[in-house]
């Protein structure tokens, strides 16, 4: 756990150094305007992270992923077919995307949030640039307050982005902190003979007594200690929890559920 903290702190230092030097040749105007562009940028990234999963994961993709799915893995003809009398039975209940497409929307629009962010800061700097030009020149303001505001807003911006990753860690800690690690059956030394379905019956026994243990001690060894670092924890109650839950948010039959309350269900 120590050695999980010491990353997550000079990795927080790191940020702060590299949003130091910036703000430094910034100054405090300039360096106040990128702050603002960062906010900015996470309120527009999570609208289009929501708008793009909508364009993406709908009926007639879900379709088509299905569809290829099968061609390539199966050739099942009739499966298909299962498949479209499927929706078109949930299309009678006025809800077949929202039923079928809540997983994959849970799980793509945290990812796609991430990955406009980079985008949407990216095309932002352009006009920030510009205006920071025009306005200030040269000289953006007080050198010292430029390198405090400038660390913060370093720092801001990859709690902002990491925080689908923060709501992730407390995920995958709840549905692991559910998994008691089973305890493997001693062999004997003189087995008795047994049918090979009692042999298959064991061997599964055995591999889900060594999943079951494997992942008790992923969530020991990685995923507990960081989402209990006091930096991630911060990072989850300062928006973390809030944007995760509002990225993961579906309507299945009319009633709002999160990937996290129903991992909590």
């Amino acid at each position: 756990m120590e050695k999980v903290n010491l990353i997550i702190y000079i990795a927080i230092a790191a940020c702060g150094l590299i949003g130091a030097l910036l703000g430094l040749r910034k100054g405090l105007y300039k360096a106040l305007i990128n702050l603002f562009s960062v906010l900015l940028s996470a309120g527009v990234s999570f609208a289009l992270a929501k708008l793009l999963t909508k364009l993406v994961v709908n009926e007639k993709n879900i379709l088509w992923a299905v569809d290829l799915a099968n061609e390539k893995l199966f050739g099942n003809a009739e499966f298909m077919v299962n498949v479209r009398e499927t929706l078109a039975a949930l299309s009678e209940r006025g809800n077949a995307v929202g039923m079928i497409a809540a997983l994959p929307t849970v799980i793509l629009t945290p990812l796609i949030f991430m990955i406009v962010y980079l985008v949407v800061r990216a095309i932002i700097k352009i006009p920030e640039a510009l205006i920071c030009r025009s306005i200030f020149g040269r000289h953006g303001g007080n050198r010292l307050g430029g390198v405090i505001v400038g660390a913060v807003t370093m720092i801001v911006s990859v709690g902002i982005f990491i925080m689908p990753l923060v709501g992730y860690v407390n995920l995958a800690n709840t549905v692991l902190d559910g998994i008691s690690p089973l305890e493997s059956t001693e062999e004997q030394e003189e087995p008795a003979p047994v049918s090979s379905e009692e042999q298959n019956t064991q061997s599964l026994g055995a591999t889900l007594s060594s999943i079951s243990n494997s992942c008790a001690q992923i969530n020991k060894d990685y995923v507990a200690p960081i989402k209990d670092n006091f930096a991630i924890k911060a990072v989850y109650v300062c928006g973390g929890r809030w944007i995760f839950n509002s990225l993961t948010a579906v309507k299945v039959e009319s009633v709002e559920v999160t990937l996290q309350s129903e991992i909590d269900v």
